[in-house]
């Protein structure tokens, strides 16, 4: 992840988050496709094929099936790149390649791929039994749609508000969690009001 935290000082654990997923946006092989098609003519063999497997898309834990047949079409198009390469067939090289950038170019994240995924799940953290899962509800903030949960975190001093929001814009998936009192929350409402995406082209990250 990437991105900033504020926590509360002498606050017991509060702090709001606001950050970006770089495993989700990392696992877009458009940019290695793409290097690799510019490349391919002043690469030595044994180049070609390490950047070629650089290229290649995760083939597990995928996030939805639509991510699974796009990284499966992308694999198998770098596989017949790799034979034609080492038969000496470059046109069949770069079409190959590019049938691949397409595959890539064909699959973006969408917020129904990647919210249960990043959702908040209990037996993912060290104390399960300190978090109550509560209300979820799809929603729209900064101009994007967007899916909210309020939960609540049982501590030794309190039960803190737990409330997290999770967009996909520009193929990057970004989540704002708030853990507080519920006299902080308004903040936390502040902070999400402010934030602003850049458009559709530009860098990834949120301003």
């Amino acid at each position: 992840m990437l991105g900033v935290r504020f926590i509360l000082t002498g606050g017991g654990g509060q702090c709001i988050e606001m950050a970006a997923h770089r495993g989700i946006a990392e696992r877009d092989r458009r940019d290695a496709i793409t290097k690799l098609i510019a490349r391919r003519g002043s690469l030595a063999q044994n180049e070609f094929l390490q950047e070629l497997s650089l290229a290649r898309p995760r083939m597990d834990s995928n996030l939805s099936e639509r991510e699974a047949q796009a990284a499966r079409a992308i694999d198998a198009a770098l596989d017949r790149a790799a034979s034609a390469y080492l038969q000496g067939q470059p046109g069949y090289v770069e079409a190959a390649l590019y049938e691949a950038l397409a595959a890539a170019q064909g699959f973006a994240p969408t917020l129904d791929d990647v919210r249960w995924t990043l959702r908040l799940r209990p037996e993912q953290m060290q104390e399960p039994d300190r978090w109550r899962i509560g209300r979820e509800r799809d929603t729209t903030l900064a101009g994007y749609p967007a899916f909210a949960g309020d939960d609540t975190l049982i501590t030794d001093e309190r039960p803190l508000l737990y409330h997290e929001i999770i967009w996909v814009v520009n193929r990057c998936a970004f989540k704002a969690t708030y853990q507080g009192t519920k006299e902080n929350l308004r903040m936390f409402q502040r902070v999400v009001a402010s934030v602003r995406f850049p458009e559709q082209g530009d860098s990834a990250l949120a301003r």
